[in-house]
């Protein structure tokens, strides 16, 4: 007699699990099946979900509407519990990186701290007095948004992270960080007078490998971190200019992007509710004495792709499908100066837009569409990418 089939091990070779995971692209409904038995987690293991994983947005609580943090999910349309400690659940989230790391302000002007969602035991803080090389100016910080700035070639293990908006909106903190966080050097940089800092990344195309710094006046100035022989931590600055350039006007929100290798300035434009691309093309000669000349080129359409747009932390990835691709945005129409100003307020008063979010093609002059639940404002943070 044929042995009998369960619902544990249908009998099938997997065949008809393997057709149930096909269906189920979500990170969170696959760990559920997972966990039902054994069986079920071999096959899993054995079909792989969608590569890349995209990132999930992460929806911050609002203790006045009662609404708990939750993640949503691109590819299923769904939102799915978080479960944070106290903490998280009211800081101030101001950057995120691969590997499920949140940069996160725990008490919304100070206890900066990297936090790993896959370790919630683990916190590692960053200093919250900015170093100079006078000790009568060193002077706490309030960042307002954080991004991964470089990696020192010359030395193992050690990274650079950026805080933009130290103690104004012309202004960057570096943290040099020995891994795993044995060491951590701080110091300022301070933009040319007159210009304010709209978006910052990670960058390291055209020669040129550190943080780009995307100005109001859509200008890109760029931060290579370095070292002394002796260790001493030095920071070369160059500045692309771009003649004849006319400034987007009507603009809600900047960013800048990395996509198919290129360096792309995104605009959301108020007048039309769509987005405008422009594609970084430096000029020569190469760079002179820290200057550098480029021109931004308008991209009426961009190739297949996704873009997921955010303060410091915008990324992109392969082309997912027709059903998928495009571009992603958060609530980002305020200034990093208001951002400021509303963490300095109690928290009766405090708001944070979680709202003014959704997707867009890629191309101009398209309707962008509202794809996200609607969220009261936060207490504690905007929303954020959860970038896998």
């Amino acid at each position: 007699m044929a042995a009998v089939s369960s619902w544990a091990d249908p009998g099938d070779g997997g065949e008809i699990v393997g057709l149930i995971l096909r269906r189920l692209p979500c990170f969170y409904h696959r760990a559920l099946f997972r966990a039902v038995c054994r069986n079920w987690l071999t096959e899993v293991q054995n079909h792989p979900g969608p590569q890349p994983h995209l990132p999930w947005l992460l929806l911050p609580s609002s203790a006045a509407a009662g609404q708990d943090p939750c993640f949503f999910c691109i590819l299923c349309r769904t939102t799915h519990r978080a479960t944070l400690p106290d903490d998280v659940r009211a800081a101030r989230c101001i950057g995120s990186a691969r590997g499920g790391m949140l940069i996160l302000a725990l008490q919304q002007t100070g206890d900066y701290a990297f936090y790993n969602i896959r370790n919630s035991s683990r916190r590692y803080y960053l200093p919250e007095v900015l170093r100079t090389p006078d000790p009568v100016n060193d002077h706490l910080m309030v960042i307002h948004a954080a991004c991964f700035a470089g990696r020192d070639e010359g030395v193992d293990n050690v990274i650079y992270v950026a805080g933009i908006g130290a103690w104004s909106a012309s202004s960057i903190a570096f943290w040099r960080i020995t891994v795993p966080m044995q060491e951590i050097d701080s110091w300022g940089e301070m933009l040319p007078q007159g210009r304010s800092i709209v978006d910052a990344l990670y960058y390291g195309g055209h020669a040129l490998d550190g943080l780009h710094v995307l100005t109001d006046d859509e200008k890109v100035l760029v931060y290579i971190p370095g070292h002394t022989p002796d260790g001493t931590p030095t920071m070369h600055l160059v500045t692309y200019h771009f003649p004849g350039h006319e400034v987007t006007r009507h603009v809600i929100s900047r960013y800048l992007v990395e996509y198919d290798g290129d360096l792309l300035m995104v605009a959301r434009v108020a007048t039309a509710e769509a987005f405008r691309f422009a594609r970084l093309v430096p000029q020569p000669p190469p760079e002179l004495n820290g200057q550098r000349w480029a021109s931004w080129v308008k991209m009426p359409v961009l190739p297949p792709g996704i873009i997921f747009l955010g303060r410091s932390c915008s990324k992109s990835y392969p082309s997912y499908g027709i059903d998928f691709d495009g571009v992603y945005f958060l609530d980002d129409a305020t200034s990093y100066h208001d951002e400021a100003t509303r963490a300095l307020e109690p928290a009766a008063t405090r708001q944070y837009p979680c709202n003014d979010m959704g997707w867009g093609p890629l191309l101009e002059h398209a309707n962008i569409q509202p794809i996200f639940p609607a969220r009261h404002p936060s207490e504690y943070s905007r929303a954020v990418w959860l970038f896998p």
